[in-house]
């Protein structure tokens, strides 16, 4: 009320001093004019009336805008404050110097009782430190930089939000960091169900191995034990038919007995091995992890009348998770050979060729089974896609691709060569 008065009183005293101005320059002007010829008077009205009618136009230009202004302005309203994320602009200390509607919705209060808060107010016990390193990194290198955090609602409960934030700098160089926040809980839950499936499926593949390494024990067996009951056999008719078995003779017999046993042994430590996972990661070689994949599948290749080509080696160590490289080594000569028994191709071969380059090393799978037909070439990495005639569960190559990228942080690719396909790793070198 009292702005009020005193802005009328000023209103007044601004008047009384034009009316004093104007009735002085009445009184010079009227000198002026008596001094000038009707002419002269003539032409002054006209530049004065010239001069209105620009004042007019020049009136006429700024109300168009100041008009356009204000539309802009309710614009930058809408745009700001009914933006589909929100925005904050904080100062150096994290306090809140400006929010929008959309923010505060948000956060479940209103704007004015963000302003002069702390954002770290509305950031959870357990990831205040996460906060504070943002923080600190945005004012650090004055770059734009992101986070995904929890949020406190002013109802306790909290969600998942990503920031984007970025350091700028005020009238006076002070700096202010404008940060802009989504609410990403349905993102988070869509990734965990995500994941889950990818447990899921890596569950489905390893219980899928091993029904197939029950399959390569039997054929790994078989021979070693059919070699322990001839050795048996041998020294049990000798008995029965009378001869004298010498202590040499069951000292050789005893040898050889240990000797498939010692193996059958191995055997069963390589599969043992391949179902314990591993924690940590190890160093070690391509040609050790191809060692161990032919020691476990090399007597079912033999079986099936199918021979293994080993091409270059590499000595050099890598630090990998050695299981799941066997574990994709042994699926991919394991869909090779089924591929070639599809053909009914006897005496075919598997080609295994580990290369070493500057920045990676690779294995690289071919078989002589046909190759992979076109309308599945494209589709062959995705889930339950499988380019098996009789059967095949489609999870083979995807859990291949998912453990090389994922865990052994490598690529798998694939392509058709020559009699059939060909699948390569490549891992990179640190």
């Amino acid at each position: 009320m009292r702005e009020t008065i005193n802005q009328q009183e000023s209103r007044e005293t601004l008047r009384v001093k034009a009316v004093e101005f104007f009735n002085n320059k009445v009184s010079e002007l009227h000198k002026q004019i008596d001094a000038m010829s009707m002419q002269e008077i003539k032409l002054m009205f006209e530049e004065l009336e010239i001069h209105k009618i620009e004042l007019e136009m020049q009136n006429e230009a700024l109300k168009e805008t100041q008009d356009k202004l204000n539309i802009s302005k309710q614009k930058y309203f809408d745009l700001y404050n009914l933006a589909p994320v929100g925005y904050f602009t904080l100062n150096h200390k994290g306090v809140v110097l400006k929010s929008n509607l959309t923010a505060a919705n948000m956060l479940g209060v209103t704007r004015s009782s963000i302003i002069e808060k702390n954002l770290t107010n509305f950031i959870p016990k357990e990831s205040q430190d996460i906060y504070y390193l943002y923080h600190k990194k945005i004012l650090e290198t004055a770059k734009a930089e992101s986070c995904d955090i929890q949020v406190l609602k002013n109802n306790s409960t909290s969600f998942w939000a990503h920031m984007v934030g970025s350091m700028v700098e005020n009238e006076d160089n002070e700096p202010l960091i404008n940060i802009t926040i989504s609410d990403i809980s349905e993102l988070k839950k869509t990734q965990e169900k995500l994941l889950q499936q990818e447990q899921l499926m890596l569950s489905q593949s390893r219980q899928a191995a091993m029904g197939e390494m029950l399959s390569m024990i039997a054929h790994q067996w078989r021979q070693p034990l059919m070699v322990i009951s001839l050795a048996a056999s041998n020294i049990k008719i000798g008995i029965a038919m009378g001869k004298t078995v010498t202590n040499e003779q069951l000292d050789e017999m005893s040898d050889y007995i240990s000797d498939q046993t010692k193996y059958l042994s191995k055997t069963i430590d390589d599969f043992r091995n391949f179902f314990h996972p591993n924690k940590q990661r190890t160093t070690i070689t391509l040609n050790k992890i191809v060692d161990d994949t032919i020691n476990i599948i090399g007597k079912s290749l033999e079986n099936d009348n199918i021979e293994v080509v080993i091409n270059g080696t590499c000595r050099r160590e890598i630090e990998t998770f050695p299981n799941e490289l066997l574990q994709v080594l042994l699926s991919l000569i394991n869909n090779a050979k089924d591929a070639i028994n599809e053909l009914h191709k006897n005496g075919a071969k598997i080609y295994i060729t580990i290369t070493e380059r500057d920045t990676e090393v690779a294995l690289c799978v071919c078989d002589e089974g046909g190759g992979i037909p076109q309308d599945i070439l494209s589709r062959l990495g995705e889930p339950y896609t499988t380019s098996k005639v009789v059967s095949g569960t489609g999870l083979g190559i995807y859990m291949s691709k998912m453990i090389v990228e994922k865990h052994i942080k490598g690529t798998l690719s694939w392509v058709n060569r020559d009699k059939g396909a060909c699948f390569t790793v490549a891992i990179p070198l640190k």
